[in-house]
């Protein structure tokens, strides 16, 4: 009974300390991220949109909330892993 428990314990510290990362390993992502985003220019895009008919302004509409709707599906894929070793 005692080795069950010695192993069940033994088990649960492994998946707890297993998603933990460390303090230095984190803030040197964060000086990687920081540098890979001042690599990028702020662009800001227009176009003239009187060209365009009713139905096509309302498929452009239509577009950009699906492309809102896959761009929070990517990052809830991006970061399953950490919210899922994060602690509750």
């Amino acid at each position: 009974m005692k080795l069950i428990s010695l192993f069940s314990l033994m088990i649960v510290l492994l998946m707890v300390g297993g998603c933990k990362n460390s303090s230095k390993q984190d803030a040197g992502q964060e000086d990687v991220i920081a540098q890979k985003v001042k690599e990028f220019a702020k662009v800001k895009l227009t176009t003239d949109m009187s060209q365009l008919d009713e139905n096509q302004k309302q498929m452009l509409s239509l577009m950009f909330d699906a492309a809102d709707i896959m761009d929070d599906i990517f990052w809830q894929e991006a970061t399953a892993i950490k919210r899922h070793c994060s602690p509750v």
